[in-house]
Parts: structure tokens; sequence; C-alpha cells
């Protein structure tokens, strides 16, 4: 016996279990199905799906699964007639309506006649389903495909008329709205981002205090220009939600843009407190501090670099940075971590090497360079140059290894290219000044010290090694004339070695004899 008017019968227990049952089986089927269509066993696969719409008409994907595998194999009519069913079994529910309209839409060339029915589906599901912006969106699409603008204008103008008082309808028209009146033409901006922004307008009206809303709205404006209105709106969020990191970085990175550094730099560096590896707020605390406080921003992209793994190119830079800034130690541990994540990078192993030598570790350093040479004849042929060849020479120096440095600044000079002969320059002078030091081929080493000079002209630390030889050899008016040169191209602030050489040729010159210089 019915019940009441305006009251849903129940079902009995027995009915709900059959339900229950048929619906489960109806699962296990489906999961069966997809299988088979994985197999590309479409013909078995249609079968069980059959199977399961029979148990479980209202499953949520039955429908486009079936749709599939009858466009697939060619059979729109039987597609077209289970879509028919399908929308006279839900008449209350938009989602068959519109797969019927998307269907027709789709085949309608291969089947000119569907053409407009098309058109006259997704207009019906726009008349009978206002609240859905599922229906709105796809008829705008569909006047867009077709060239008509104007008539998806007309759709999303009567769309906007609607009386839904739910809140994501309002949000959900944005897409379609501003499909129908773009927001790239600076001469229509301002009259189209009145009418899409209505929608926006009217979900905030209807439930302002959802930060998921606000949260939307929010990222809308950011990203068509409205920076004030997007900050406004992630500032609420935030304040309504602390717990939203998400929302919270992108308060910090309109806070940049609207010149309110201060404030992004507390919330960025709150943000790191919560969570050390949020590589997005290390991303901006390095560029926030790049002008102001350099030694702060090179420790966040060290820290960047730890957290991910970056390119070559980036530890490398970053690695320089740091060894400029006088923290070795810390260039170490980057530079290492690179290797590890780029281990076929001889730069970044020829790198590792100067860091080394930095902090006199000179044998670990050669074997750096040793193995990057070996990498680099395959990987990077480019990479031994004059310079590579150089710095092995200046290290293997350092290392009490003469013999060795003697053969890398012979290759180094060997590599400088024939237009730019200069480049050899450094390897001319060290070479001279290490036999200096020797004590040895005192007549090549000024040879190798005047080729230096003059590759590069009035450069102090080559003039230096110049007249220090000329001071060996006892002429003292051109040491005088070379170091005091020297000393003049060295101001404001010579090195004291350079003052040293001086002061022992003055004193040698004044005293005629002369002075045993040091070991």
């Amino acid at each position: 016996m019915p019940g009441p008017p305006g009251q849903t019968a129940k079902l009995s227990p027995e009915i709900n279990k059959s339900v229950s049952a048929n619906r489960s089986a109806a699962l296990a089927l489906y999961y069966k199905a997809r299988r088979l269509e994985q197999e590309a066993d479409d013909a078995s696969a249609l079968s069980i799906y059959l199977e399961v719409l029979a148990l479980d008409p209202g499953h949520p994907h039955i429908q486009e699964r079936l749709t599939a595998l009858y466009n697939r194999t060619g059979r729109l009519n039987e597609a077209l007639e289970l879509l028919e069913k399908q929308v006279a079994r839900f008449p209350k529910d938009p989602a068959p309506l519109l797969t019927l309209a998307r269907f027709l839409d789709k085949n309608h060339n291969e089947a000119p006649e569907l053409k407009l029915r098309a058109l006259r589906t997704a207009e019906d599901a726009v008349a009978k389903f206002p609240g859905s912006y599922a229906a709105v969106d796809h008829l705008v699409r569909y006047h867009l495909a077709d060239q008509n603008r104007a008539k998806a204008q007309a759709v999303i103008d009567q769309a906007l008329k609607s009386s839904s008082k739910d809140p994501v309808y309002w949000m959900s028209l944005v897409t379609p709205a501003r499909n129908a009146y773009p927001l790239d033409d600076r001469e229509t901006y301002d009259t189209n981002f009145a009418i899409v922004t209505q929608g926006l307008e009217k979900a905030l009206t209807l439930d302002p205090e959802n930060p998921i809303l606000q949260k939307a709205a929010a990222d809308f404006f950011a990203r068509n220009r409205q920076p004030a209105r997007a900050l406004a709106l992630y500032e609420k969020s935030a304040a309504q939600n602390p717990g939203d990191l998400d929302t919270r970085r992108k308060l910090g990175q309109l806070l940049r843009i609207s010149s309110r550094e201060p404030e992004a730099i507390k919330l960025f560096e709150s943000l790191i407190a919560i969570d050390p590896g949020d590589v997005v707020s290390h991303k901006a605390l390095a560029s926030l501090h790049e002008k102001s406080d350099p030694a702060k921003s090179l420790t966040h992209r060290a820290e960047i670099l730890r957290l991910e793994n970056g390119d070559p190119r980036d530890y490398a830079a970053t690695t320089q940075e740091l060894l400029k800034a006088g923290r070795p130690t810390e260039a170490l541990t980057l530079v290492k971590k690179g290797i590890f994540f780029n281990p076929d990078s001889p730069q970044l192993l020829y790198l590792q090497a100067r860091v080394l030598s930095e902090i006199d570790e000179h044998t670990a350093a050669l074997d750096s360079l040793s193995q990057a040479e070996t990498l680099a004849k395959t990987k990077q042929p480019k990479l031994l140059d004059t310079a590579f060849y150089y710095s092995w020479g200046g290290v293997a120096q350092r290392a009490q290894k003469f013999d060795e440095a003697e053969t890398r600044y012979r290759q180094s000079i060997e590599k400088a290219p024939a237009t730019q002969p200069e480049r050899a320059a450094p390897a001319y002078n060290d070479l001279g000044y290490l036999w200096l030091t020797q004590n040895k081929n005192l007549e090549a080493a000024g040879e190798l010290l005047r080729t230096a000079n003059d590759l590069v002209k009035d450069h102090s630390p080559y003039l230096d090694s110049l007249g220090w030889w000329y001071f060996l050899k006892k002429d003292y008016p051109n040491a005088l004339k070379t170091l005091r040169r020297a000393v003049e191209l060295a101001q404001p602030s010579p090195p004291q070695e350079l003052l040293d050489h001086l002061h022992q040729a003055e004193t040698a010159a004044a005293a005629g004899t002369p002075t045993t210089p040091p070991p």
C-alpha cells in the first residue's frame, strides 16, 4: 500500500539485500570487463558490460565504457540506442542527456544528420537543467567550435540570470564564461572581465566565509592581472585556515609583487619553520634576499639544491658563489651532492678539485682533476682547454709535485688557441716563476716570463715575476724599473710579496752588491 503523498516508499529489507547483491556482482563484472578491454578483447568486454548494465543501470561508468566500445567497433546506432535508453531511464539526471549531446556532437561528421540534433540536445540540457554548469559549458564549447562566439556569449548571458543558490554553480560558471568572453584582448578586457567575474561575485556573496571559494577566486584574480583583489582574498583565506600552506605561499608571492618584501620574508620564513624542505619558500627567500642580503640568498640557493636534484649548471654556479663568499666547506658539501646526482659531469669534478684545493686537500684535488679529464675526453672534450690544465698545474704546484705541475703548465700552453695566444700567459708566467723558485732553467725561465708580459701588457703579477728574474740575474736597474711599475699598477693595495721583492731590489741596488734571495 503506497504511503502518503510526498513521501518516498521504503524498500523492504529483502529488496535492499537484492539491490546490494546486484551492485556487488555488477562491480565485480565491471572490473573483469575493464581487464578484458586492456587485453583488447572488445567483444568479451562488451558482453560483460551489458550484464553490468542489466544488474546496475545507474553504475557511474557503465554508460561511458559501453559508448566507447560501441564507438571503437563502429556500432554507432547501438551506442545511440543505449544513450537514449539511459536518458529515458534517468530523466532527472543531466549526465545522460549531456553524454548523449557529446556523442551526437562527436559523431555528426560520420552522420551529418546528427549535427542539428546535437545542437538541439545541448540546448535541451541547458533548458531542462538550468542549474547545471556542465550543460552550459558544453553548449558554449559547441558554439565556439562552430565559430559562433555571439551564440556562446548569449548562452552565458542567459546562465548569469539563473536563480541558483548554489555557490559551486556560480564559481564553476567562470570557466565557460571566460571561454565565451576571453580576457586576452586589452581593448575588451575591462568589459569582458566584468561579465566573467559575475559568477565569482555571486558565489562569494552566497558563501562569503568559505575558504575554498575564496582561494579559487583568489587564484582566478591572480591569473588575470588583478593582484590587489587576489591578495585580499588570500589574506582572508589564510587567516581562516592557517594550516593551508599552499594559500600562504601564494599570499607570499603576491606580497612580493606588491612590494611588501618584509611581510613576504616573514611569511616565507614562517613556512620554512613549519617545513624546512619547502623548496618554493626557499626559492622565494633566495630572490627576496638577493640584493639586500646576498649571504642569506646564497644560503637558500644552496638549500634548494640540497633538497632537489638540480641541473649541473645550478650546482656549479652556487658552488662558485659559496667559494666567493668564503664558505668552502659548504661549497664542498654541495658540489659532492651535485656529483652524486650527476656522476657524468666532468665540470663538477673539475670544480670539486678547485674547492678541495681551497681547503688544502691538494692530493684529493689532483685525483678529482684526473677523473674529470678521463670523463671529459668522451663527455665534454671542450672542457680540456688551456684554463683546465693551468688550474691542474697550480694544484700540483701547491701539492709540491713540481714535475707534474711543469707537465700541466706545458699542456696549458699547448692548448691555447692560435687566435687567442694571450690565454697561455698565466701558464707561461707560473711555469717561469716555478723554475725561479727551484733555481733552475734561469735563461729559459726568462724567456717564458718575457713571453707572458708580451702577451699581456702591464699586468702587475707578470711584471713582478719578470722583475724578480732580473733581480736573480743581478740586473738591478731593470729589476727596479720592472718591480716599480708592478707596484704602481697594483695600487692601491699591492701584495706583500711584491713589496718585499721591490725592497730587496732597492737594498741590493743601493749596496751595489747582490742580496741573497730568499729560498
